[in-house]
């Protein structure tokens, strides 16, 4: 959308300041108001063309900015015990991961089998709490 506009107001910029030259070329000044208020048009065009530039240039500088900031947290994140054999059968929903970092520990059954102590819930900090809430899976 940018570009189309960006496009639109480079051609309308041009096309002023050739009209200023036609008239100044052929002596014919169209009057006082023909010459003297293209510049102004042309200049407006060209702070709104470079406003526009600047603004979509903005954009994707944003967008790469955001893609790597996500792609490096996502990088972070551990779903190791998530992804246990042992584990697989008590996640209900295989997209809804467990984040080591945060899961809920619950007290080991069996003290040989250590992935005994797994849930699917992980610990989410409140608004000036650490930890104030648990997010499961409900089945």
């Amino acid at each position: 959308m940018f570009l189309d506009i960006l496009v639109g107001l480079n051609f309308l910029q041009v096309a002023a300041q050739n009209k200023i030259l036609r008239e100044e070329r052929s002596g014919s000044r169209g009057g006082y108001c023909a010459v003297h208020r293209l510049p102004w048009a042309a200049k407006i065009f060209e702070m709104i063309y470079t406003l526009l530039l600047n603004v979509s240039l903005l954009q994707v500088s944003l967008s790469a900015a955001i893609a790597l900031e996500f792609s490096v947290t996502v990088l972070k994140i551990c779903v190791n015990i998530f992804r246990l054999p042992s584990n697989l059968s008590k996640n209900r929903y295989t997209d809804v991961l467990c984040y080591d970092h945060s899961r809920v520990l619950l007290s080991q059954t069996d003290p040989e089998d250590p992935t005994t102590d797994y849930i699917n819930a992980n610990y989410v900090d409140g608004y000036k709490q650490k930890n104030a809430f648990i997010c499961t899976q409900g089945q």
